[in-house]
């Protein structure tokens, strides 16, 4: 069985031609239907996710005047509550888009009080429509339902209807009698018919459940708006277009925003709320938030700068705060445990955040664009950082990623041409596509030895970038990884590399030397060092590969090509007088180390303090050699006299121990 797309009235012509090719593509095979069985002439369509409820459909599809539908409806049409079919009893809860789309010999309808949807044009152009009720159990009605349906004079819209599509009644004989104003459908704000004054400020009367799809649709004379208390739901494209529009309030009741409700806003300078939670709680839709275009949220009368969001907060959801650049700090709770995606969009005047430790994941986009953010640490708690989740944030000079995060995705990072150095933990097992893209200023990367791929301009004109030794268990280097390095002098490539992508060391013009492990000679394009003057670099390799290096091509335009030194030495760990000391043999080395404890910690010292138990990973590294393999050691603080306590330490926090021991507590 075949469905339908639902499409806007104005559009539907347009499928004209493409229903007579469909028509004719389908003739050879038999008719197209629309329906699961038929009872008493009426048709029904099984609603997927919902075993016992059903759907009023039709027979089939032909091209008609919009390219309409065929089926056996005429004259009274009664709809019952329930159908059986094959013995099975199901509810009729919905009347599917098209159901009566151009049955023009309908003239009245009874639906049950079991319908709480009716779909996208159900009964567009029924023009001998003259009546047809609407239960008290309907909730939605979809756009262009009743488009057309000139002989339909009496409409008595329940109270229970949140949501009404665009254009729903248009042309209806109900909605042509209407004087112009804003027209009301039951207690949903529907349609503003002719032209608005400009200047016309307005304030929605106080029953008003809801604001229809397109209700204010460009109307540029709307400077102001009051949205009543009761209003739950304002649809997708209710204020499009409106570029007269200053202010509009949104009351703690709105619990969702369609789609481009304010889309082409661009007048609009503050957006005035009571309730920061209820705020927090709206469910945005793609491009529906005002702040988008004012940039200023007020509540009761403030400008919002300073925020803290409210303890009964759990989670800041999509595009919340989007396009806010009057923000300039925000401080987290731990009530919240998700950042959702483009939650901080654009917040160009967001200095400061404070993330809580309860935070668990940052959404794609959620600070896409905070370009005034100069510093950034995520707790240990946050395990993923979701696509270009601070790209563009141009005045981050540095972040902190715990050992806690396991990915980082495509373009976190991008364009933040700010940042000077990064240190990527052991959990993360990818540097994915674009992730440090044209991060100019960024001269230090540390790389954990359980990545294993670095995706596509992973570090693409990465000016600053001078070395990079990329641990030993990475097999691939994607296309255009180090494009544009231009600072880089040396490249340290692990023996467990097998694939290369194109152009992924072009233009770097300042790198002298690649100290290449891989023995089997890997196969590469020949633009892979396209821009370099590898003629007048060192290649480093395997002594037993020395040879084939020098006859495998791009390998031997290297103008001199030598063998290299071995791997590091396996450093040591100790733990001496409450400090951690890690230590390698190799001349030269570095040791890169993590250590976990209640919270994490990295750090690339030889000594640390540390105050509680732990575990300790590190290995060494060192140009011209493959880094060492992990090594890793858990220790337990030895007990200290006095320390009642037993956190490491002898203060004060000891004294309040003995106090409350002698008192029993």
């Amino acid at each position: 069985m075949k469905r339908l797309f639902y499409y806007p009235h104005a559009l539907r012509g347009a499928f004209l031609l493409m229903g007579i090719l469909w028509g004719c593509l389908s003739a050879s095979a038999g008719e197209d239907y629309y329906y699961d069985f038929e009872v008493n002439g009426i048709y029904y369509q099984f609603i997927s996710g919902k075993s016992d409820e059903v759907a009023v459909s039709y027979r089939n599809y032909e091209t008609g005047k919009y390219g309409g539908n065929y089926t056996d409806y005429s004259g009274y049409i009664n709809i019952p509550s329930t159908v059986t079919y094959n013995s099975v009893t199901y509810k009729v809860t919905a009347v599917t888009s098209h159901a009566f789309d151009e049955c023009s010999s309908v003239t009245s309808v009874e639906l049950p009080n079991t319908i709480t949807s009716i779909g996208a044009y159900a009964f567009a152009d029924c023009t001998s429509l003259l009546s047809i009720n609407l239960p008290n159990s309907l909730t939605t009605i979809g756009a262009g339902a009743f488009d057309g349906c000139i002989n339909l004079y009496t409409l008595n819209i329940p109270n229970g209807v949140l949501s009404i599509g665009e254009n729903a009644f248009l042309a209806t004989g109900w909605y042509n009698s209407q004087p112009d104003g804003l027209v009301y459908a039951g207690n949903i704000a529907y349609k503003y018919k002719g032209t608005m004054p400009d200047g016309t400020e307005l304030t929605l009367r106080d029953n008003t459940k809801g604001l229809s799809s397109g209700v204010f649709r460009n109307c540029k004379g709307l400077k102001s708006i009051i949205v009543s208390k009761s209003v739950k739901t304002i649809d997708s494209y209710a204020f499009y277009g409106c570029s007269g529009l200053i202010s509009v309030g949104i009351p703690s009741s709105v619990t969702s925003i369609g789609q481009y409700a304010f889309s082409g806003c661009s007048g609009l300078t503050s957006v005035h709320i009571t309730d920061l939670a209820a705020w927090c709680k709206i469910a945005f839709s793609y491009a529906s938030n005002p702040l988008s275009y004012a940039h200023h949220l007020y509540i009761n009368d403030d400008e919002v700068k300073d925020m803290v969001i409210p303890n009964s907060v759990t989670s800041i959801g999509y595009q919340t705060f989007y396009g806010c650049s009057g923000l300039t700090s925000v401080s987290i709770p731990s009530s919240v445990t998700s950042i959702g995606n483009d939650a901080f969009y654009g917040c160009s005047g967001l200095t400061t955040v404070s993330i809580s430790g309860s935070v668990t994941s940052i959404g794609s986009s959620a600070f896409y664009g905070c370009s005034g953010l100069t510093a950034v640490s995520i707790p240990n708690s946050v395990t993923s950082i979701g696509s270009s989740a601070f790209y563009g944030c141009s005045g981050l000079i540095t972040v902190s990623i715990p050992n806690s995060v396991t990915s980082i995705e495509s373009s976190a990072f991008e364009n933040c041409s700010s940042l000077t150095s990064v240190s990527v933990p052991g959990s993360v097992a990818s540097i994915n596509n674009r992730t440090f893209y044209n991060c100019g200023s960024l001269t230090t990367v540390i790389l954990h030895n359980n990545v294993t791929t670095i995706g596509s301009s992973a570090f693409y004109n990465c000016k600053g970038l001078v070395s990079i030794i990329i641990p030993n268990n990475v097999t691939s280097i994607g296309n255009n990884a180090f494009y544009g390095c231009s600072s880089l002098t040396s490249v340290n490539i692990p023996s467990n590399v097998t694939s290369i992508g194109r152009w992924a060391f072009s233009s770097c013009g300042g790198l002298s030397h690649i100290y290449c492990h891989v023995e089997n000679v890997p196969k590469l394009e020949d633009d892979i060092f396209y821009g370099t003057n590898i003629e007048n670099a060192t290649l480093h390799v395997p002594a037993s590969a020395l040879e084939s290096y020098k006859s495998t091509y791009p390998w031997s335009y290297f103008g001199s090509i030598v063998s290299i030194g071995g791997k590091c030495a396996t450093p040591t760990i100790a733990f001496v007088n409450g400090k951690v000391k890690v230590d390698c043999a190799t001349e030269g080395a570095k040791c890169v180390t993590s250590i976990t404890m209640a919270g994490t910690q990295i750090s690339q010292e030889k000594e640390m303090d540390i105050s509680t138990a732990f575990t300790v990973s590190t290995y060494a590294m060192a140009e011209g050699r493959e880094n060492s393999e992990i090594v890793t050691a858990t220790f337990g603080l030895p007990k200290i006299a006095g320390d009642l306590n037993e956190d490491g330490h002898i203060d004060i926090s000891d004294v309040t121990t003995l106090v409350n021991i002698i008192l029993g507590k």
